[in-house]
């Protein structure tokens, strides 16, 4: 069994990310909520840790929330293997392996999302890991290129191979994040799109605001100088 973290961004929506931890809680051993609301959070299940607030920022940095889900997952990951060790002293990642589903706090999973796209991607020994290819057959992207908008890595749901120490790039603040997680997956052993297991993203592009349209457009130039080329 690889220990299984779920991390949710949320910036003061309760009732929204109520929702979306509802439906991963019971397929993962340890959800991470980051919540960037000024107010006091309500807790939202028994097996949600909260960090906040961490930003009071417009737009907050989202590469920077999952880069701080993903740290605390790694430190849950040592303990599942080293339950009686110092945090200091736990071998290096890439000797234990463990995974960290990352999601919007808008998300909806389906039952046995988790398992699926685990085991999959433990198969291929792919990096990165999402469902809904269109092909209706496994894709793995290998190559940092732009690909069908379908089958890349759907930034609103996906998991990670922990022990990769794959983390996000913070000079992409709210978008490009997951674009350029899923090219550098791609180097690191592939990023793999499955059929089928549909998440729903009940509101994309629902938290737009003129500061974050604004931000779109230096993540863009961002992402260009770092590969020379945008993703879409």
């Amino acid at each position: 069994m690889i220990p299984t973290y779920a991390v949710i961004p949320t910036a003061n929506r309760p009732q929204v990310c109520f929702d979306a931890v509802n439906s991963i809680w019971d397929q993962v051993d340890r959800i991470v909520v980051i919540d960037s609301g000024f107010d006091k959070p309500v807790p939202l299940a028994p097996a949600t840790y909260f960090l906040l607030p961490w930003s009071r920022s417009d737009p907050f940095n989202l590469s920077q929330a999952w880069n701080m889900g993903i740290t605390m997952a790694k430190t849950m990951a040592g303990n599942w293997y080293y339950p009686h060790e110092s945090s200091w002293y736990y071998p290096h990642e890439s000797s234990y392996q463990w995974n960290v589903a990352v999601i919007n706090d808008d998300t909806i999973v389906p039952p046995g999302w988790v398992e699926t796209i685990s085991t999959r991607m433990r198969y291929h020994g792919a990096a990165a890991a999402c469902s809904g290819s269109p092909t209706g057959k496994e894709l793995m992207h290998v190559h940092p290129r732009p690909v069908d908008l379908r089958t890349r890595l759907s930034g609103w749901a996906f998991m990670l191979a922990g022990e990769k120490a794959i983390m996000a790039d913070e000079r992409l603040v709210w978008w490009f994040g997951d674009d350029d997680l899923d090219w550098r997956c791609r180097l690191a052993g592939g990023t793999l799109v499955i059929p089928g297991l549909p998440v729903e993203n009940r509101f994309p592009n629902g938290q737009h605001t003129p500061e974050r349209q604004e931000q779109a457009g230096r993540d863009r130039a961002t992402f260009e100088s770092i590969w020379g080329m945008a993703p879409w």
